[in-house]
């Protein structure tokens, strides 16, 4: 599961908050400015995008865990 937190009007870009089915808080990742996420794996991010041209696109994105 999923949850994106509040973020303020002027705020670029957001955050998520991953959790595991059981409840257990698994950490949070930045994601940028108008992605929006389908499915958060371990080491990936699969979502959409619309570009310049207002196209939607699927982008897959690797993690980089610290």
């Amino acid at each position: 599961m999923r949850a994106e937190r509040y973020r303020l009007p002027w705020d670029r870009g957001t955050q998520w908050d991953v959790v595991a089915p059981d409840g257990r808080w698994l950490g949070s990742i930045a994601l940028p400015e108008g992605f929006r996420p389908f499915e958060i794996g371990s080491d990936y991010v699969l979502g959409s995008r619309v570009d310049e041209l207002g196209v939607e696109r699927l982008v897959l994105f690797g993690l980089i865990k610290k």
